[in-house]
Order: structure tokens, then sequence, then C-alpha cells
């Protein structure tokens, strides 16, 4: 590669990453007020359960259907002006219809923007596990700015201004992308039975495992802080210590673990790592004897497991699938997709059976499936990874 070719090559992968960060602002930029305009709409929390669970249909069925029907770009650029659309209804009135409407309009953006940045990745990369670390990385930074700023923004304007900057930020970070549309690798698209022909067996396993893997997680990571109370006896002040805690270790793991995964080549030993890391964090909550101690000791392992599974599960299938990486990670992302609805259903029962920490058992079980069934299909798999 030439040095010209070279320069537009790292303009290009610097354009896909300030695209990535300016979603992550956007989607996370009214958080701070989000609580506060739903209950203004008069949304009752068991009424908003059923929101949560509407979009998260929405954002398996879209996924399904860009998978069939668009090209990563359109998907990638899709998604972000979801956003502003998202944005943008807000800003005409605060209702339950426009919470409704603005909140899944905004999974959908979520959904097909990591979607089409995954398949793009995919694509033209050939050290996946670290593009996709960094990628990753890149949008966590702007999910955590996006708080922070929209919080300066309301103290210093109005919620309004919120909104507005969202729907720019949208904007913008399709904008920044569009230069190269043209310059992703496009493949033929199959419909909604797309994996038939662009999927083998291999992809199908090791979806399937990731399947169980983020049922499982869905189980504990949205419930840890919300039982943490009960379990470890701690305050706000502990629990905004160990979400920053936690946070912080998968965002600096996340792009070492990136880099280690493709030096050691099989990137199954990673996934199985990460089953590991995440077993220990659990173990913390199901045997809660070391009180605030081992609340924060739980944050490093859950760190840990959560930067080393899915940007590394999404390399490892576009690896297993050379020929037709963008139909591979289409295939576990629409899946991850469909395996978060269950995950809140199965939860409060054994919660209630068990107790707090004992449905975590459940969890728990499932982690130790995957990691072996990872360790099975690398023993019985003639795919060779580099």
């Amino acid at each position: 590669m030439n040095r010209e070719s070279k320069y537009k090559s790292n303009v290009k992968v610097l354009s896909i990453l300030l695209s990535t960060f300016l979603f992550g602002i956007a989607v996370t930029i009214y958080d701070p007020i989000w609580p506060f305009i739903v209950k203004e709409a008069d949304i009752s929390p068991s009424q908003y359960s059923y929101v949560v669970f509407t979009s998260q249909v929405l954002e398996f069925a879209s996924r399904w259907f860009s998978s069939g029907y668009l090209t990563p770009s359109a998907s990638f650029v899709i998604g972000s002006l979801s956003i502003s659309f998202s944005m943008g209804i807000l800003l005409y009135t605060i209702s339950p219809s426009t919470i409704y409407t603005s909140f899944s309009i905004l999974r959908l953006g979520r959904a097909l923007h990591f979607l089409g940045r995954g398949q793009i990745i995919g694509r033209i990369f050939k050290k996946r596990g670290l593009a996709f670390s960094v990628f990753r990385l890149s949008s966590q930074i702007g999910m955590l700015l996006g708080p922070v700023l929209g919080y300066l923004i309301y103290s210093m304007l109005s919620r309004n201004f919120i909104f507005l900057s969202g729907l720019l930020l949208g904007i913008f970070s399709a904008v920044v992308f569009l230069p190269y549309i043209k310059e992703i690798p496009k493949t033929v698209r199959r419909g909604l039975l797309f994996w038939r022909r662009g999927v083998n067996r291999d992809v199908k396993i090791v979806t399937g495992l990731t399947f169980i893997n983020n049922m499982a997680r869905q189980t504990f990571i949205p419930f840890h802080f919300i039982v943490a109370p009960y379990l470890f006896n701690v305050d706000p002040g502990y629990i905004a210590l160990a979400a920053f805690l936690e946070r912080g270790v998968s965002m600096l793991s996340s792009v070492p673990i990136g880099w280690l995964s493709d030096k050691i080549g099989d990137k199954r030993f990673i996934l199985i790592f990460s089953e590991a890391t995440l077993s220990i964090g659990i173990l913390f909550y199901i045997y809660p004897y070391l009180g605030i101690l081992g609340f924060l000791a739980s944050t490093f392992f859950i760190g840990l497991g959560t930067a080393s599974y899915a940007p590394i599960v999404s390399a490892l299938v576009s690896e297993l699938s050379p020929d037709n990486p963008e139909d591979a990670v289409a295939f576990l992302l629409t899946a991850i997709s469909l395996s978060r609805l269950p995950g809140s259903i199965i939860i409060g029962p054994l919660m209630a059976i068990l107790g707090y920490g004992g449905g975590f058992i459940f969890t728990l079980i499932c982690l130790g499936i995957v990691g072996l069934g990872l360790f099975i299909h690398y023993l019985k798999s003639g795919v060779q990874l580099t």
C-alpha cells in the first residue's frame, strides 16, 4: 500500500470512529432528564416495562429485516439518522405517545447503527479482535460523555436544547460517514432467510452459544445494582463508585483484550476467559459474605467479563465466515437482540423462589454451559483461525 492509499485508509477509519463516537453521545445525551420526562408523561414503572419490551421486539425485528435487505452502510447511516428523528419527536411535545415512539425509534437506531458497524468492521479489517474492541471503546467513550454534556446543557439552557443537540449529533454522525458509503463492499441481499447460504455451521454453533450467554447476562447485568443494597447493605455512594469502577475496568481492558485475541489466534479462549471472569463476579452476589469489600471486588471481574465477550465474538464469527463476514455478524447480532427478550421474564420468578442472590445461580449455570460448549467446539472444529 502506497503512502496516499494508506493516508486515505486511515482517514476512513478515523471518520468511522468519529461517527460512532458522536453516535454514542447522541444516544445518551438525554439520560439525566429521561426519568423525569417519563414521569411528566404520566407513564408508571409498570407501563414503562411494556415500552422497554416492545422496543426490544422492534430492535430484533429491525436487525432481522436489515440483515436481509439493507447493505451495511445503509444500516449504519439509517441508525444514526433514526436518533435524530427520535430527538425531533421530543422537541414537538412530551406525551405518552411521543415517549413510546421516541424510545422505540432510538432503540431501532441503536440496533441498526451497531449492526452496520459490526458488518463494516468484519469486512474491511484483518485484525478484527482489535478493531471490534477499538470501535466499541469509541462508542463507550461517547456514551460516557453524553450524560455529562446533557446535564451541562440542561443546567445552562433548557431540555429542548438537549433534544436539539441530540438531533444534530445524529445528523453529524451520518454526515461524517457519507463520503465513504460507496467504498464499503456490498453483498447481495438474501431476504429474511439471509443465513441459509451465507452462514456456516461453525457460525451457527457460536451464535447459539452466544444466545445462551447473552440471555444469561440479561438476568444479571440489568439487576445487579438493583439488588446490591439488599445483599451488601450499600448506600448510593458505593453504587456510584462500583458503577464507575466497573465501567472503568471494561473500557481500559477492552483494547488490550482485543489485541490479545488477535495475537493468540483462536478467540474462543478469550470468550471462555470472559465467562470465567463474569462467573467469579457473580459468585460474590450468590455468596455475599464479604459485604462491601466483596461488592467492590466484583466490579473488577464483571468489568473484565463485559469487555471481553461482545467485540470478540463478533470478530470470531467474521473469521469463521471469511467469504461472507457481513451475514455472519448480522446473524450473530440478530440472535443477540432476540436473546434479550426472555431474561427479564426468567429472573423475576427465580429471585422470588431462590432469593436475590440465589436467582443468579441460573446465570452461573448458563455461563458454565457456554464456556464448556466453546471449549468442545474448539476441540471438534476443523476451522483454523489465525
